[in-house]
């Protein structure tokens, strides 16, 4: 119900988007970004109408993003790269492998230049969580030597974030190192040392609580 009422409010709101001032701008395209990954982490439940409601809100986040950057490019940069990013998963989901690559490049290139200029936390969480679902998409694409890369600078940004007093940060290394791991396993001559990463996240998730999800 709260969904289904925001998304009545911002169909109201979007055809005036050039006449708001700058918060309701930002909060207009956050919006829309939020509703598609509500239906994103919907899928299962009816993955036609959950795929089209994304497809939908990503697209009118994209054509608010493209007002916004007239304006303030460096904060339409980083919602396009959620934007993009948000794409990249969806095509995931049906998968369109080839598709998803185009965004969560275009996602990869503008989080690389925000982690560059801003080089804060939340840019190279940001980075990395875009590093390594794009070396998922290339390890389905049969690229291994490119997903590595990506998989090794998800491994070495969240190496640089990861803190004692919040374990979540460790999940997030975790899973970067199994995917890792599991590219290594499709490559004969690192199988060996793939297998030992994925037995190492394996033991840590056994024993970690944060782990929830079983991301790992």
């Amino acid at each position: 119900e709260p969904i289904a009422k925001t998304e009545q409010i911002l169909q109201e709101l979007v055809p005036q988007f050039n006449s708001q001032d700058e918060n309701d701008r930002h909060d207009l395209i956050h919006a829309a970004i939020v509703i598609a990954c509500y239906h994103i982490d919907r899928w299962e439940m009816n993955y036609k109408y959950c795929y089209n409601k994304a497809h939908h809100y990503l697209g009118i986040a994209t054509r608010l993003c493209h007002e916004y950057e007239k304006i303030a490019l460096s904060d339409a940069m980083q919602y396009r790269a959620q934007i993009n990013h948000n794409y990249g998963l969806l095509f995931t989901l049906i998968n369109n492998w080839p598709k998803a690559e185009i965004y969560y490049s275009k996602s990869y290139n503008d989080r690389k230049s925000q982690a560059a200029l801003y080089r804060n936390e939340e840019s190279k969480s940001n980075l990395a969580e875009t590093a390594i679902n794009y070396a998922d998409c290339l390890l389905h694409l049969n690229n291994y030597n490119a997903a590595i890369e990506y998989a090794k600078e998800a491994i070495k940004l969240y190496g640089s974030l990861l803190h004692l007093e919040y374990e979540y940060t460790y999940m997030d290394f975790y899973r970067a190192k199994q995917m890792l791991g599991s590219i290594y396993v499709k490559v004969p001559d690192k199988k060996e040392e793939g297998l030992r990463m994925l037995s190492e996240c394996w033991q840590w998730a056994k024993t970690h609580s944060e782990n929830k999800h079983q991301d790992i």
